[in-house]
């Protein structure tokens, strides 16, 4: 109860936030306008995506988003839950929302949302390194460098970049956007 209280919490006050700047990047990348919001939170990158004409499916864990209108096609389940349609997705965003993923589904997680890109599809988001403040927490998933990277040898890395910084805890992150080969 204590973990969807502070989902709520966290999608209350992001509501209404700007698209992220990594999603604003990434979108030159993009050819189509299918778009899968992986742990779409209060729907701010989803929003964005639906003003420039994505047809967008937008996953995440809390229900809280059935109540933010935003006529994009919401499901509510766990990542590894979710049933990835093959070859579908011009771009997958996953902000911030891949290392809440339980260590035990991460790899098929990653695969089926590979498999759900299209042929040159975008995949934008992070994933948490391995000296990120939270990596002692069992139930998410972090990743040396060395680590990450394998995870993208399917893609043309178009952009890596690790960042350390403190804003209220000591984070530890690698910022991606690939291309599916």
């Amino acid at each position: 109860m204590r973990q969807k209280q502070r989902w709520n919490t966290y999608i209350a006050r992001t509501l209404n936030h700007e698209p992220r700047p990594l999603l604003l990047r990434a979108l030159p990348f993009v050819k189509g306008n299918q778009a899968l919001d992986l742990g779409a939170g209060a729907l701010n990158d989803s929003r964005y995506l639906l003003n420039q004409g994505f047809s967008v499916v937008a996953v995440d864990g809390n229900a809280s988003i059935l109540k933010i209108r935003v006529p994009v096609n919401k499901v509510i389940c766990l990542f590894h839950e979710f049933e990835y349609p093959e070859k579908t997705f011009n771009l997958v965003n996953a902000q911030g929302s891949l290392p809440f993923c339980h260590p035990a589904h991460f790899d098929a997680v990653f695969q089926k949302m590979f498999n759900s890109l299209t042929t040159d599809g975008i995949f934008c988001g992070q994933l948490f390194g391995n000296l990120d403040d939270w990596s002692t927490d069992s139930e998410m998933t972090f990743h040396s460098r060395t680590e990450a990277l394998s995870y993208l040898s399917l893609f043309d890395i178009l952009l890596f970049e690790e960042k350390k910084y403190t804003e209220r805890k000591g984070w530890h992150l690698y910022n991606i956007i690939a291309r599916k080969k």
